[in-house]
C-alpha cells in the first residue's frame, strides 16, 4: 500500500497529458463511483470491538464499541461524518489542534456517535 501511495504522489507531478492518460487507464480498471455493494452487504451487519486501553497517564480501562452497518461502507463513514460535524459545530478541543484523532474530537462525549449507530461503553 505504501508503494501505491508513493506512486500516486509521484503521478501528481507528471505533466497534464500523462496524468489524463493515466486517469483514463485507471478509470477502465477500477470500479466506478457508486458501484459498491448493495442490500444486506451494506446494511445487514452488526459488529463489536472490545479492548483494554491505556491513557497517557498509565491508567487502564476496558471499553466496548458496538455498531450497526458494514464497517467499511456504513459505520466508519458515518462516524467520520459525525466527528466532523461535532468539530464544525463545537469547535476543536485545544488538545486536538492540528491533526487530530477521533478520541480527541469526541472529547469524552461517546454519545456523539449514536447517530452513526455506534455505542461505546467505557468501564
Amino acid at each position: 500500500m505504501a508503494v501505491f501511495q508513493a506512486l500516486a504522489g509521484l503521478a501528481t507531478g507528471l505533466p497534464h497529458p500523462v496524468r489524463a492518460r493515466l486517469a483514463g487507464v485507471l478509470a477502465g480498471v477500477l470500479p466506478q463511483a457508486g458501484t459498491g455493494p448493495v442490500g444486506d452487504v451494506r446494511t445487514g451487519w452488526s459488529w463489536t470491538t472490545r479492548g483494554t486501553f491505556t491513557t497517557h497517564e498509565g491508567d487502564s480501562f476496558a471499553a466496548v464499541l458496538e455498531a450497526q452497518g458494514n464497517p467499511g461502507y456504513g459505520t466508519t463513514p458515518w462516524m467520520l461524518t459525525e466527528l466532523a460535524l461535532r468539530m464544525a459545530v463545537r469547535g476543536v478541543p485545544d488538545a486536538a489542534l492540528g491533526s487530530t484523532t477521533p478520541a480527541l474530537a469526541l472529547d469524552g462525549d461517546v454519545d456523539a456517535l449514536l447517530p452513526a449507530r455506534v455505542h461505546i461503553t467505557v468501564g
